[in-house]
């Protein structure tokens, strides 16, 4: 049993160093990439349209740029954390509000479709940094799941009175000796 064990230990620790080690720093980078192209139209777009208003260029630019930064610590804990914090604190919900009117305001489609692709791209670095949560969440999933399907039929038992219950089952060519 001990050696079932340390395998286990031995592929989930190979599993873990895969995701964290190789598969997320590249999505990392092609998001982070994505980003500062974004970013970049961002920009394009304000000298395109020197009648943006300026609160509202920056409001996505900072957004962006924060994005950029905190890229590799964005995960879905995060982001719920973030989300109470808003709510909680009555002068950042009201700072948030703000700003998601004035880019609301700014009579820019394309400044709302630039804030909705930074929130796919942020989205994706919840997931991606959540990786390697969801391979520890799996099993645990997969095991509720397998004890729900067989504690089902248990309860099932339970319940069936006892003569129909000596109906149900088979034979049993097995005598019990007396205790």
């Amino acid at each position: 049993m001990l050696v079932y064990l340390f395998l286990v230990a031995g592929l989930y620790s190979l599993l873990h160093f895969i995701w964290e080690g190789i598969i997320a720093p590249s999505m990392r980078q092609s998001i982070r990439i994505d980003l500062f192209a974004l970013r970049d139209e961002l920009r394009r777009l304000k000298i395109s349209e020197p009648d943006m208003p300026m609160e509202a260029f920056n409001a996505v630019q900072d957004g962006l740029n924060s994005t950029i930064c905190h890229l590799n610590g964005i995960d879905v804990p995060f982001l719920v954390y973030c989300d109470k914090m808003v709510d909680r604190d009555p002068k950042l919900k009201e700072c948030v509000e703000k700003r998601q009117e004035l880019v609301r305001s700014a009579n820019s489609p394309a400044l709302v479709k630039i804030a909705g692709q930074i929130r796919l791209k942020v989205e994706a670095a919840a997931r991606t940094n959540s990786g390697g949560l969801y391979l520890y969440l799996v099993p645990i999933v997969l095991g509720y799941l397998c004890l729900k399907w067989t504690c089902s039929p248990i309860f099932t038992m339970l319940y069936i009175p006892s003569w129909q219950l000596e109906k149900i089952m088979p034979e049993s060519d097995m005598e019990l000796s007396p205790a």
